[in-house]
C-alpha cells in the first residue's frame, strides 16, 4: 500500500480528475481525504500501485493544474471537524511534526472510546 499526496491549484474537479487517472490505470484507491485551503487543494490518497511507481507521479504531475505529487514515507494524520452551526476544519500533521504524537493519542482515545 503507498501513500501519495498530490497538491495543486483549487480548480473545479482536480479531486475528480486525479481519482479517474488512478481509475484509468486500475488503480484501486482504499481512503483519500481532500481539503481545499487560500487557493490550493491538498489530496492523499491510499493505494495500491503495484508497479507504477515513478511513473504514475508523473501521470499525475501532467494533469491541469497540480503542483506536485509524491510518495509518503512518513506518518501522516488527517482530521476533519465538521457541526452544523460552527462550519468545519481541518487538520494534516505529518508523524514528524512536534505535535503529531499528541494528535495520535487523542485519535486513540477517540476510537477506543467510540467502541464501547
Amino acid at each position: 500500500m503507498e501513500v501519495i499526496k498530490i497538491v495543486g491549484n483549487d480548480s473545479p474537479g482536480l479531486f475528480q480528475r486525479v481519482l479517474v487517472e488512478l481509475g484509468r490505470r486500475k488503480i484501486e484507491v482504499e481512503k483519500s481525504f481532500m481539503a481545499r485551503e487560500k487557493g490550493h487543494i491538498y489530496i492523499i490518497v491510499e493505494a495500491e500501485t503495484g508497479s507504477m511507481n515513478g511513473r504514475l507521479l508523473h501521470a499525475l504531475m501532467a494533469l491541469q493544474d497540480v503542483e506536485s505529487a509524491e510518495y509518503l514515507s512518513e506518518d501522516y494524520f488527517c482530521f476533519w471537524e465538521t457541526s452544523p452551526s460552527k462550519g468545519s476544519d481541518y487538520i494534516i500533521a505529518c508523524g514528524q511534526d512536534k505535535n503529531a504524537g499528541e494528535m495520535r493519542r487523542t485519535a486513540e482515545h477517540c476510537l477506543y472510546k467510540g467502541s464501547d
